[in-house]
């Protein structure tokens, strides 16, 4: 008879969300934290010459996962810009986002 212990049935399933749950940590890590982004943005106006930052305000921050009711949240937290700049200036830090209503 072998006496060899059986293997965990569930080994490779932990190891994969252990994984995603790694690389998920990874992402939250590089998000700019609602507190941080006027210090970013200001930075972000300060190197570019040609564009000039007239105003600043936080949209009300949105729950990603309210209607899912989960254990935890994860809030988006909008910003609206009004800065001044001819469109080449604008299109290096927005590029392509003319068209998703991010930047307009």
């Amino acid at each position: 008879m072998n006496c060899t212990q059986a293997k965990d049935p569930n080994e490779r399933l932990s190891a994969r969300i252990a994984k995603l749950d790694n690389n998920f940590q990874d992402q939250i890590n590089e998000l700019i934290r609602a507190e941080q982004m006027p210090k970013v943005l200001e930075t972000l106006f300060s190197k570019s010459l040609k564009l000039a930052l007239i105003a600043m305000r936080s949209i009300e921050p949105v729950d990603l996962f309210a209607k899912d009711k989960r254990d935890f949240s994860l809030y988006q937290h909008g910003m609206r810009l009004v800065f001044k700049g001819n469109y080449f200036d604008v299109n290096i830090i927005c590029p392509g986002r003319h068209h998703s209503g991010l930047c307009h």
